[in-house]
């Protein structure tokens, strides 16, 4: 039966987790695996959001919706 993480490592993970740092940063930092850093999220109710793919996939959003600005304005003009 795996051994029970201490409340001490647990309040750390949870920590970090609201500090918005990555699953698999935290379990390297703390020495756990990212199973573990996932279920302590799930159960505190927390996430984890990736600031630099929200950015990308907005640009990316903001680029292909150009391209069709673009398309149609020479189809009309």
């Amino acid at each position: 039966m795996p051994e029970r993480l201490k409340p001490e490592l647990r309040r750390k993970i949870t920590e970090h987790i609201r500090l918005g740092h990555g699953r698999n940063w935290i379990a390297r930092d703390l020495g756990v695996s990212a199973d573990v850093v996932s279920k302590i999220a799930r159960e505190n109710y927390l996430g984890f959001s990736n600031v630099r793919t929200v950015k990308a996939t907005h640009a990316q959003q903001i680029d292909k919706w150009a391209a069709r600005v673009k398309k149609s304005e020479a189809i009309w003009n």
